[in-house]
């Protein structure tokens, strides 16, 4: 018997952009931002992606499959199969949706067997929603989560299903009736405070001769909408300050997540937006020790750090100076509404 100790492999999160574009223009999201990263009818094929899980499971283990990335997993005409092979290979699979549409036979979607459904709004009228959802119909989304709602029931509920509700200044009076709602038909909800994306356009502000996009004056105005902001410029915001602290702390964005856009091309990062200019090869023509060695040295993560930009990314997602950071957005959110004559400190 070898004495020879078995060489562990990696754990990566893998997220994969199935589609090439999406069905809204948020204008918080790089979709409706940077129309030009659109590709509207591109897929990444079935067998494709069977191949692309086939080479990340030999290089590493895989802990969930996301099938988003700034674009909607539920345009692929071909959904319930991507998750299917997903179950396949053991692996979670994880759909966030903005559910303006449905996907093709609700039940055999659900027997697939998708981990979890995220379905994200941001008001529970149309006059609010239509504000961050741009192009979205809230009446037609919440009709929608009924409708599977009443598949995922047939399915013993297996998966996890919630409706996130992302929060900015001057929606959050209608989060709670969003909230009634989802519990009506026995569903998670959850919430956020909305941020910005791409990452690169607030990355222009600090280091401008990095050839970034930068933001438009359009942008200006979503930033003010934002609870951390509530400001024309990223620079004026107190939490990058107070994210000061948690500089030297490792990006799990860099040295654990793979991102793979739908035509099998290698991605930077998440929260990058210009698939072309961060594009790094594709993903078949590199190994895993290669990708990461270009991630560990590529510039744009080196600035990023710099500033604080990956510990901002994750807000939300690890618990890294919360109840400053919430204690930040509820003053901005009560200053909006006495600003409306409604003072209610």
């Amino acid at each position: 018997m070898s004495n020879k100790s078995v060489e562990k492999k990696p754990t990566y999160l893998l997220t994969v952009g199935i589609t090439g574009s999406c069905n809204l223009r948020c204008p918080s999201c790089a979709a409706g931002n940077m129309d030009e990263i659109n590709r509207p009818g591109q897929y990444m094929s079935v067998d494709t992606y069977r191949e692309l899980l086939v080479k990340a499971t030999s290089e590493a283990e895989i802990s969930a499959v996301c099938l988003f990335i700034t674009t909607e997993p539920l345009l692929h005409p071909q959904l319930n199969e991507i998750v299917r092979i997903t179950s396949t290979f053991g692996i979670p699979c994880m759909v966030s949706t903005n559910l303006n549409l449905l996907p093709r036979d609700l039940d055999d979607f659900f027997a697939a067997n998708p981990a979890s459904i995220r379905v994200s709004v941001s008001g529970y009228f149309q006059e609010t929603y239509e504000k961050n959802h741009r192009g979205g119909k809230i009446d037609r989304v919440k009709e929608n989560i009924k409708v599977m709602a009443e598949a995922w029931q047939r399915s013993g509920k297996k998966a996890h299903f919630e409706v996130h509700y992302h929060r900015y200044i001057g929606n959050l009076d209608e989060e709670i009736l969003m909230k009634r709602f989802a519990h009506s038909l026995g569903l998670e909800f959850t919430t956020n405070w909305a941020g910005f994306h791409p990452y690169e356009k607030t990355l222009a502000e600090f280091e401008p001769n990095l050839g970034l996009a930068e933001f438009t004056e359009e942008d200006r105005k979503v930033l003010k909408s934002l609870p951390l902001i509530n400001s024309e410029s990223v620079k004026g915001s107190p939490h990058f300050k107070l994210l000061e602290k948690y500089n030297k702390l490792p990006c799990p964005i860099q040295s654990s997540y793979l991102f793979v856009d739908w035509r099998g091309e290698n991605q930077l990062c998440c929260a990058m937006g210009d698939t072309e200019k961060f594009r790094l090869g594709s993903y078949f023509d590199s190994t895993l020790e290669e990708l990461q060695k270009i991630k560990d040295e590529h510039e744009i993560c080196r600035a990023c750090k710099q500033h604080n930009g990956h510990v901002n990314i994750l807000l939300g997602y690890q618990d890294i100076a919360m109840k400053q950071i919430d204690q930040i957005c509820f003053n901005h959110v009560l200053d909006h509404y006495a600003a409306e004559g409604y003072d209610l400190r």
